[in-house]
């Protein structure tokens, strides 16, 4: 019943008012590999695009994407997280 909401919605014109730090964990063989790009080249602010092989179900619970995956999500989380702790300070 979301498919009319999903197929509607323009993810790509939220993208220049995204400021948080984003990572993108993606491949050419996951879903919208172009808007992806698109999305990751409007948005400002720190960011960074993982791009690696696997499809995208395979990032859920096939390794070794899985794994690749949840290491580069600790480094994201790990630099980004501390930088916003050392902020509120």
């Amino acid at each position: 019943m979301s498919w009319v909401e999903w197929l509607q919605f323009n993810a790509l014109a939220a993208a220049p008012k995204v400021n948080v730090p984003t990572l993108f964990i993606h491949s050419d063989n996951s879903a919208l590999p172009n808007s992806v790009r698109k999305f990751y080249n409007t948005m400002p602010g720190q960011k960074k695009l993982f791009w690696t092989q696997g499809q995208h179900t395979d990032f859920y619970d096939q390794e070794p994407y899985v794994t690749k995956a949840v290491q580069a999500a600790a480094v994201h989380f790990k630099n980004t997280l501390l930088d916003v702790k050392s902020a509120q300070k």
